[in-house]
């Protein structure tokens, strides 16, 4: 399976997979000049790759991983349950719930028991450092610097967002400056796309 975004390949991973229970996994990346979709099918049939949720369910039982397939540009990943699985045996793979899942500047992981995808801690501490450096400036400028933060908006990143808008507006209540109130929708770029789903009303964050 291909995912034509990133925010269409993180969200699939979290919510389709490892929500699921695919908590194990290995990245790796294919070298250009490569056959992608020859790559496809070798990965499906070496690994026994299947839509059928019947056969999955099945395998399951037997003690036996499943295994899903998913493809961003020139980058895979395998998923798998828990359970053995011979040609798993050839590969290393990570355990989602140990050593979260790190790719395109994000992290997808677990936290009791929650699959969480967040902006990867070191590019979101570049980030917080230069809106913290921003906080005492004009309201406009500074509003238009959050509202042009790039990331999609999973749970987890607005958790990371609300925090440092937080964290400024007490900078700025401190130093006795307007507080920011921004529209969500202006702050929070739109998420990846997740199929048809109702529109969250508009918020205000002071």
């Amino acid at each position: 399976m291909e995912a034509r975004t990133l925010g269409d390949f993180l969200r699939r991973i979290a919510i389709d997979y490892v929500r699921h229970g695919w908590f194990r996994y290995a990245v790796r990346t294919i070298p250009h000049g490569k056959d992608m979709l020859a790559v496809d099918a070798k990965m499906k049939a070496t690994y026994g790759v299947t839509s059928c949720r019947t056969t999955r369910m099945r395998s399951r039982k037997k003690g036996i991983a499943s295994v899903q397939y998913l493809r961003f540009g020139h980058t895979f990943v395998l998923l798998a349950t828990d359970g053995y699985q011979d040609a798993l045996g050839r590969i290393t793979m990570r355990d989602i719930r140990e050593s979260p899942l790190h790719f395109g500047g994000y992290s997808v992981g677990l936290a009791r028991g929650t699959v969480v995808v967040e902006v990867e801690r070191k590019v979101w501490q570049v980030t917080e450092a230069q809106l913290h450096n921003l906080s005492l400036i004009g309201k406009e400028p500074l509003e238009k610097a959050l509202s042009s933060l790039p990331f999609y908006r999973f749970p987890g990143v607005v958790r990371q967002k609300l925090k440092l808008f937080q964290a400024i507006n007490l900078k700025r209540k401190a130093a006795g400056l307007p507080l920011l109130t921004i529209e969500a929708s202006k702050v929070f770029p739109p998420p990846p796309p997740t199929g048809n789903r109702p529109r969250r009303r508009k918020s205000r964050f002071g």
